[in-house]
C-alpha cells in the first residue's frame, strides 16, 4: 500500500504496469477497486489513488467539492513528480479529471471520461433527491430497512432495479456510514460553471456513455461532442444488460484511443 498525506488527511493509492502514466479516478460512493477491476489490461503504468473520504483515504471537515477534489489530485501528481500524464476517471471521477483539465491543461495529454454525470449542471432533480434521502438513511439506526421501505427507493426499484440495489450497498461500507454526508454535497456540484469552457480543451478526449443510464445521462456525451474539438464519442452496452459485455466494450474503447494506429 502507497500514501500521500496533505492537510492531516492519508491518501491511499495503488499503481500496476509499466509505461506512459495513466491516473485513473473512480465514481462516488467507489474506490480504486473500481478501475482496477475494469482496467487490467489496459497499457501503461496505471495510477489510481482512493478520494477523499472513499476506500483507505481519510477525510477533514472540509466540504467535499469538484474543485477541492481537483486540487487534491493536483497535490497528489505533484506527490508523484508527473509532469504530465493520461487523466481518466468514472462518475464523479470524470468530473474531477474535467475539472482538473480546465485548470492544468498541460499536465493532461490524453483525457477519458466514463460515464459522466454532470457537467454545468447537477444531476437530475429525482437523482439528487434519491441521494439526499441516502445521505439521511446512512445516518439512522437500522436505516437500510427504512431506506428500502421508503417511497423514493420503491419508486427507483421500478425504474431501475439495478440502481436501485446499487444505492443499497452503501449500507454495508463503513467509509459511507462514517461520512454519508460526501453524496449529497457532490451531488449538488458541478465540475465547471459554463459549456463554453470545455471549448478551451485542446488534448484529445474520449467520452464512453450508456443509453437508459438516469444516473449518468447519455446526452452529456452529445454535449462534450459539441463543445470539444478533438473529441471521440463512444456508445456501448449498458452494465445492468450485459456486465461482461459492457467491461470488455469498454476497455477496447479505451485500447483504441490509446493505441488508434493499433
Amino acid at each position: 500500500m502507497s500514501y500521500f498525506s496533505y492537510r492531516g488527511i492519508d491518501f491511499h493509492y495503488e499503481v500496476f504496469g509499466l509505461g506512459e502514466p495513466i491516473l485513473f479516478l473512480h465514481g462516488i460512493g467507489n474506490d480504486l477497486y473500481q478501475p482496477k477491476i475494469h482496467q487490467m489490461h489496459l497499457p501503461g503504468h496505471i495510477i489510481m489513488p482512493d478520494i477523499r473520504g472513499h476506500g483507505l483515504s481519510g477525510h477533514n471537515h472540509d466540504p467535499m467539492s469538484y474543485d477541492l477534489l481537483a486540487e487534491d489530485l493536483r497535490l497528489f501528481v505533484k506527490h508523484l513528480g508527473l509532469k504530465d500524464f493520461i487523466l481518466a476517471g468514472i462518475d464523479m471521477g470524470a468530473g474531477i479529471a474535467l475539472n482538473f483539465t480546465l485548470k492544468h491543461p498541460e499536465r493532461v495529454k490524453k483525457l477519458i471520461l466514463v460515464r459522466p454525470s454532470a457537467l454545468d449542471m447537477p444531476c437530475d432533480p429525482y437523482v439528487r433527491q434519491i441521494y439526499e434521502r441516502l445521505s439521511l438513511f446512512l445516518k439512522l439506526h437500522h436505516g437500510i430497512e427504512q431506506f428500502r421501505r421508503s417511497n423514493d427507493y420503491n419508486e427507483l426499484f421500478e425504474i431501475s432495479p439495478y440502481a436501485a440495489y446499487h444505492l443499497l450497498r452503501h449500507f454495508t461500507d463503513p467509509v459511507a456510514q462514517h461520512f454519508p454526508d460526501k453524496f449529497q454535497q457532490m451531488i449538488d456540484d458541478v465540475p465547471l460553471s459554463f459549456l463554453d469552457d470545455l471549448k478551451n480543451i485542446q488534448c484529445p478526449v474520449l467520452t464512453v456513455v450508456t443509453e437508459d443510464d438516469m444516473v449518468h445521462p447519455v446526452h452529456l456525451g452529445d454535449v462534450l461532442n459539441e463543445h470539444i474539438d478533438d473529441h471521440t464519442l463512444v456508445k456501448i452496452t449498458p452494465k445492468p444488460r450485459n456486465e461482461r459485455i459492457h467491461l470488455k466494450e469498454l476497455e477496447n474503447a479505451i485500447i483504441d484511443f490509446l493505441n488508434p494506429l493499433k
